[in-house]
């Protein structure tokens, strides 16, 4: 199966989609481009805003607006970026450290990990509650935290942790979002491919975009199995999320950093967002409830 492009968003490094099932739209970032972008798919049409930051990632807010992670902390903003309010930066003294890969769970609490520009195993998960409250879930040995994604049930929560090359599954307590029982359950053993972002089905199947590899895998979590690729026109797939009318689309965005020329010339719309019905249902974008 093959991903089609949806929008040359032209991203320097595309990342976290989210589906907005009420607006009928796509939302994503670029991260080091500092835009917000954001596609209404009835239209065709495409909108983007500068963000004063560089954010790793977002979530819709149920009383309207986004919660954003970036190099700065927490921050809440409107749909176009405006009114930025920060809320906290529990890293502040890491300078080399920002925001990455976060997303909500069905709770409506916004769970953000963060990235050591320096890889070095020293970045955290964090998780941030409705009240405006925060607290650390895994306080280090992380180098690159990236997908996230819960069991229907909300008590398991699979995690990946780039430099790993694995996918680990917690066993989460729906009432405290806390973590324990650690293990790994997906391993991913392709020279230069990494895991990246990730995003689950109906039928509790993990679909994780891979870093280097041209592609979205779907996976069983139960037997470590590959079960199907969706291949991309573009090197670096970052992430993917599930939405459209039906919630049977794929979205998947992309990166065009650090791309030779030679390399641009063979994945020209490397950077932008692509989109495959991929059979199956997947779970929807949950709202931060603060």
């Amino acid at each position: 199966m093959k991903a089609e492009l949806l929008v040359d968003s032209r991203c320097l490094l595309g990342e976290g989609p989210v589906w907005d099932e009420r607006e009928g739209t796509l939302w994503w970032v670029d991260i080091d481009g500092k835009r917000l972008h954001r596609y209404h798919m009835a239209e065709g049409q495409h909108e983007q805003a500068a963000l004063p930051a560089k954010v790793g990632s977002f979530a819709l807010r149920e009383k309207g607006g986004l919660i954003t992670a970036g190099e700065h902390g927490w921050a809440l903003c409107d749909e176009d970026g405006s009114n930025w309010t920060p809320l906290a930066d529990p890293e502040k003294d890491c300078p080399r450290h920002r925001f990455n890969d976060g997303k909500c769970d069905a709770k409506g609490r916004f769970y953000a990990g963060t990235y050591s520009l320096d890889n070095k195993p020293e970045a955290s998960l964090y998780v941030m509650h409705p009240d405006l409250t925060w607290h650390k879930l895994l306080d280090g040995g992380i180098v690159c935290s990236n997908g996230l994604a819960w069991s229907d049930d909300g008590k398991t929560l699979y995690y990946i942790d780039s430099p790993t090359k694995r996918i680990d599954r917690f066993t989460a307590d729906p009432v405290s979002g806390r973590l324990s029982g650690r293990r790994t359950v997906i391993e991913i053993d392709e020279p230069g491919v990494v895991p990246d972002g990730m995003t689950i089905d109906e039928e509790g199947m993990l679909w994780v975009a891979e870093w280097g590899g041209w592609k979205v895998s779907r996976w069983n979590p139960h037997t470590g199995q590959r079960l199907m690729i969706i291949e991309v026109p573009a090197q670096h797939v970052t992430s993917c999320a599930f939405g459209g009318a039906q919630m049977d689309e794929l979205f998947i965005t992309t990166a065009s950093i650090g791309l030779s020329e030679e390399d641009r010339l063979m994945q020209p719309h490397a950077g932008g967002v692509f989109h495959v019905h991929a059979g199956i249902k997947g779970r929807r974008s949950y709202r931060f409830a603060g």
